[in-house]
């Protein structure tokens, strides 16, 4: 019946995300306090990819179809999220990540949009670069930034 409503696509994707919440549910409780857990690499990976990949796949069929911009988008903020769930907190994917999406948003000829990505991103730099944060403070200090990067992008492309 949902895939009537939906369509075959966004069905599969949400079969996807039930069956990768089934599968990495039990492979590890995480460090850390709060909403974000903090994982070995390779469980963070599979975590982004279910806690951001996917849905963003799916918002981006609902929304009209997945094209290969949003796709790559999608994916250089599930490297974000890697490192963001990764413990030690791996500030280098997180700005590696955005600093991919800043120059996609250039090569589609969005420059306000990487601008304000840009300012988000340095804001990150800078507090990573300053010290005195522990990897727990830091990784939840740079979310916010994150998240701007993220809405400013799903505008610019039209997601």
């Amino acid at each position: 019946m949902a895939a009537v409503f939906l369509g075959p696509s966004v069905t599969a994707l949400v079969a996807a995300f039930i069956g990768l919440a089934w599968t990495t549910a039990g492979v590890s409780s995480g460090q850390g306090q709060g909403p974000v857990k903090a994982h070995s690499t390779g469980v963070a990976a599979l975590h982004a990819v279910g806690i951001f990949g996917i849905p963003w796949l799916v918002g981006a069929a609902v929304a009209g179809g997945v094209s290969f911009l949003t796709g790559l988008i999608g994916v250089c903020l599930t490297v974000v999220c890697v490192g963001v769930f990764s413990s030690p907190f791996r500030v280098r994917l997180v700005f590696c990540g955005q600093l991919a999406m800043v120059s996609l948003l250039v090569a589609v000829h969005q420059p306000l949009a990487a601008a304000v990505a840009t300012v988000a991103l340095t804001a990150q730099w800078a507090l990573a670069s300053a010290g005195g944060l522990s990897a727990d403070r830091l990784r939840q200090a740079v979310q916010p930034f994150i998240l701007i990067g993220l809405i400013v992008a799903v505008v610019a492309v039209g997601a």
